[in-house]
């Protein structure tokens, strides 16, 4: 199976990673704060959200 993934970097704080895998199109943000991160992976209709926190 052929996966093209593609990552882009908007602003100075947001990682974006789109891919295809077996013809399906999945998306992933990562947005980076000073408290944290923030992952949201959109595929098929559906959307995930993981809450990261750094650990001192």
């Amino acid at each position: 199976m052929d996966t093209v993934s593609v990552f882009t970097v908007e602003g100075s704080n947001k990682l974006v990673q789109k891919f295809t895998a077996a013809g399906k199109e999945s998306r992933i943000v990562s947005e980076f704060a000073a408290d944290g991160m923030t992952s949201t992976l959109s595929s098929q209709g559906k959307t995930a959200v993981r809450k990261y926190k750094p650990v001192a």
